[in-house]
């Protein structure tokens, strides 16, 4: 194995190409020291290291090779250029890859361009013009390597192999230097450090350096120091160096800063100039110091008036030094070799906002593996998290871990995917593994939380039910490494992925934006108007729009946050911005309907149904029943019903009564056996079916074709001896939790307390919430607010223009008979049916408490907006009748115009 030094761009754009080629180069057995200057620490990335020279120049000459990656954009970078000459004084063989059209200057030998766009990346003559480069490189660092007692003898200096303990050897200007002696003593005081004092007379010639063990070598390189010719010998020779500077004070440090930093406008001197004309021995330093200092907190030359200002500066890198090489990583260096240690490097500083993450879902002994070990690179490189099992370079969010539990792991993936691609061939299909993934896939696509994209062969011959109804792209070629195949895959993946960052695609963003501006709302105020009439509150709205300018005005609120867990109610909010939009205009409300259902802006129920019906028409009926009974003669009514109607106790299904007008008098939920057993309508859901009424459809009906989700008012009417708005609040607040729970704005749940006959008439004329709960009194002349009374024929005309679905008339005697010999209505309720069109109301026969009003609307609503069997009032009213007192168990009626149908499947 063979360690480079790896140079790279920090620039997140450059992320993808460096990950991307530092593979190629593991994949030739080499690993990798890096200088980042970035440390880490627990809470993320730490602080930002100057560039030690010194410290960079060790790292390269513990190298067998150097690579850089240049920026993708067009510039150079300055301490990637500084790098490059340090790797050609160190005489390591050079690799330079560059996007094409760049400008590095080294030779055209050490160069190889890449192009930038994926397609042209990862083509393969791309990929086998890189890779076999990258094996020329890598047969030139084995012959590097080989060759270390020739290059000594040319004149090379060769690091020594031992590394665990530091040699530092000091070469003083002069012999017999006292300061230097006390520099050594210094540094003999740490016992990490062996130090060995040179005696320059002693020497000869400066080639017996060659010859010496050491790691680093102490020199001074101002003009009282080592002579120039020396430093210039030693400086081609390679030997990492720190290199000194003995001043007197700080104004000479001044004159001599402005040679080897770039920001005080010097250029680097020419071998031809002259030093400075008024004392060149007091500003002298040697020219291939010109620029080394790249900013304010480089050393790159330690300044010096006392020996323990050098030793300080001396101990800062031999300490480094060890650190690393004990740990190899952190004070701002990094070693990678193994795919997850290069994953965890590039991923500990440059947090990627990643657009996504892809599970890719093949049969591990078929003919899609290889193209899954293609895709799932090129994913990566994409910006997009990728999960596929047997990936080895991957974290953990990308493998299973060892001893993991495969179908729970499994499982955990696809759940955190944004987007899961099936490739699937016979081998697919005779997996367990893989239908499982393929059941649990569909299923969250069906709750519109992920992006599916399936895909096949020509040559399939079974065809998977699971996936029936779902778009499936069948390849025409028996192959699935076809190139037409993996940059059709990609292709849609990047569709995806640029969805899933938006509430709405590009041109349903367009289409809303006109809707607005034709209603004079093109602007950040005018549409945020549009979110506090939703009922957003309003420091949600402002955490939406934050500071960004009225040039994007709608984006925000469209843009998704790059937190997965904020996804919900952001779609939400969108939700809610779209229904109020299209109003009462039917045309925008289909297409927001469509919007909402595929960009799965909210969820609906998987599936919504209801038990086949007995159906029983009643013609006529003996028994004489009077409207006002106490609870024994209900339960004694009941009785006689059982005697007369027997059938009606031999099944549990739920049961539709059709009758003639008048025949709603019996009240058929009262049947029972004894005085012991419990009424019917607690023991099977009853309705009752008007003959011969047209109404608009009902909420099951919406909820089983995917309609918008209904919103609902709860409305209260003020009274001096009861308190409907306390029940209201609290059931506002049951109702709301029913609504998250089902994926619905919980701002689609409002409440609203009429102050007057004409300011209920006002609030429900025209009303535009689909479900309608009223509390307070009632009866079958209509509602009483205070002490005046909304007549039932007013209300019905008021309510005939609205669109409400479900009424529910949760106070006394909404669904009491006024009259045996009344012609048209018998009830409050079956009036707001005939003359309303409402198709379901909810009433009660009875006088019942506030407690049992509380408890039976709570309980009704809980069943009724529920995922598991719900939307249907007949059912939900069983649970509703359960809730409170016996009374309340006689007291519901149910009207529905539900169609006689028995099971509805989610479209």
């Amino acid at each position: 194995m063979h360690r480079l030094y790896f140079s790279h761009s920090y620039d997140i754009e450059d992320l993808r190409f460096n990950e991307s080629l530092w593979k190629l180069l593991r994949e030739e057995g080499f690993h990798a020291w890096i200088d980042s200057g970035r440390e880490s620490s627990s809470a993320g990335e730490g602080a930002i290291r100057p560039m030690d020279i010194a410290f960079n120049e060790w790292m390269m000459s513990q190298c067998d090779g150097f690579v850089a990656i240049a920026p993708s954009t067009p510039r150079k970078s300055a301490y990637q250029w500084l790098e490059y000459r340090t790797a050609v004084r160190m005489g390591l063989p050079r690799l330079v890859a560059e996007p094409e059209g760049g400008q590095f200057d080294a030779s055209i030998s050490e160069r190889i361009s890449f192009p930038k766009p994926w397609d042209k990346f990862w083509n393969e003559d791309t990929q086998c013009r890189l890779e076999e480069r990258i094996k020329e490189f890598s047969a030139l660092v084995k012959e590097h390597r080989a060759a270390g007692k020739v290059l000594q003898s040319a004149g090379r200096w060769r690091p020594r192999q031992n590394l665990s303990k530091q040699t530092v050897a000091l070469l003083p200007p002069r012999t017999g230097d006292g300061e230097w002696q006390q520099l050594q003593s210094l540094l003999q005081a740490n016992s990490d450090i062996e130090c060995t004092l040179l005696q320059p007379s002693n020497l000869g010639n400066e080639r017996a350096l060659l010859n010496l063990e050491f790691d680093l070598l102490i020199v001074d390189v101002g003009s009282r120091g080592t002579p120039s010719e020396a430093l210039s010998y030693i400086h081609a020779t390679g030997i990492p160096q720190i290199r000194l500077c003995r001043v007197l004070n700080g104004g000479e440090i001044e004159e001599l800063l402005q040679f080897i930093d770039p920001s005080r406008g010097r250029r680097p001197r020419l071998i031809y100039q002259n030093e400075a004309q008024h004392d060149p021995s007091a500003i002298s330093l040697p020219r291939f110091l010109d620029g080394i200092k790249l900013d304010a907190k480089m050393q790159p030359v330690v300044f010096w008036t006392t020996p323990a200002e050098a030793a300080h500066q001396i101990f800062d890198t031999t300490g480094r030094i060890l650190s690393f090489l004990n740990s190899l990583t952190g004070n701002g260096a990094e070693t990678i070799g193994t795919g997850p240690s290069a994953q965890r490097y590039f991923e500990q500083y440059w947090k990627r906002a990643e657009r996504g993450t892809v599970f890719i879902s093949f049969a591990g002994s078929g003919g899609a593996a290889k193209l899954a070990d293609r895709l799932a690179r090129i994913f990566r490189f994409q910006n997009l998290r990728c999960f596929q099992y047997r990936n080895e370079d991957s974290t953990s969010g990308g493998r299973l871990e060892s001893g993991e539990d495969i179908e729970r792991g499994l499982r955990k993936r696809i759940d955190d995917a944004d987007i899961v691609v099936y490739l699937i061939e016979e081998n697919f299909a005779a997996s367990a593994f893989c239908m499982e993934e393929l059941a649990q896939g569909t299923k969250l696509r069906d709750q519109g939380l992920i992006e599916l994209r399936a895909y096949s062969l020509d040559g399939l011959k079974a065809r998977l039910p699971a996936l029936a109804g779902t778009s499936i792209h069948n390849f025409r070629r028996p192959d699935w490494l076809q190139r037409e195949v993996e940059e059709k895959i990609v292709s849609d993946v990047e569709s995806s992925a640029d969805s899933i960052g938006w509430a709405l695609r590009h041109e349903q963003r367009e289409q809303l934006e006109e809707w607005l501006k034709q209603d004079g709302r093109d602007n950040v105020e005018r549409t945020l108007s549009l979110l506090r009439l939703a009922g957003i509150p309003e420091g949600e709205i402002k955490s939406i729009i934050g500071d960004d300018s009225a040039a994007a005005w709608l984006d925000p609120i469209l843009r998704l946050p790059e937190d997965p867990e904020k996804h919900r109610r952001a779609r939400q909010i969108v939700a809610l911005l779209l229904i109020t939009v299209a109003g009462r205009r039917e045309e925008r409300r289909k297409r927001v309907n469509d919007w909402l259902y595929e960009r799965h802006l909210l969820q609906w129920p998987p599936f919504v149904a209801v038990a086949n019906e007995d159906h029983r028409q009643i013609d006529s009926f003996l028994i004489d029943v009077s409207p006002d009974s106490t609870l024994d003669q209900m339960i004694l009514m009941g009785r006689l019903i059982g005697q007369q109607l027997p059938d009606l106790l031999m099944s549990a299904r739920p049961l539709c009564v059709t009758a003639v007008n008048k025949l709603m008098l019996l009240p058929v939920e009262w049947t029972c056996e004894t005085e012991h057993d419990e009424p019917l309508a607690v023991r099977r859901p009853v309705r009752w079916r008007l003959h011969d009424v047209v109404t608009r459809s009902c909420i099951f009906q919406g909820i089983a074709s995917n309609s918008n989700p209904p919103a609902t008012l709860l409305l209260s009417l003020p009274s001096p001896d009861i308190n409907p708005s306390g029940q209201v609040r609290r059931l506002r607040d049951a109702l709301r939790s029913s609504y998250d729970q089902l994926g619905w704005p919980p701002e689609l749940v409002v409440t609203y307390e009429g102050a007057g006959v004409d300011d209920v008439l006002s609030r429900l004329r025209g009303c535009q919430e689909q479900v309608v709960h009223i509390a307070g009194h009632m009866g079958d002349a209509g509602l009483q607010i205070r002490d005046e009374i909304l007549s039932a024929s007013v209300l019905a005309a008021a309510l005939r223009k609205s669109d409400v679905r479900l009424l529910v008339l949760n106070g006394c005697e909404g669904g009491k008979p006024a009259s045996p010999l009344a012609l048209a209505y018998l009830t409050l309720a079956d009036r707001l049916v005939r003359d309303a069109c409402i198709p379901e109301v909810v009433g009660h026969r009875c006088k019942i408490s506030e407690s049992d009003a509380q408890s039976f609307g709570e309980s009704f609503f809980a069943a009724f907006f529920s995922r598991e069997d719900g939307f249907e009032p007949a059912s939900a009213a069983v649970s509703g009748r359960k809730s409170g007192s016996k009374l309340l168990r006689y007291s519901p009626v149910v009207i529905s115009q539900r169609e006689l149908a028995g099971r509805h499947p989610n479209s």
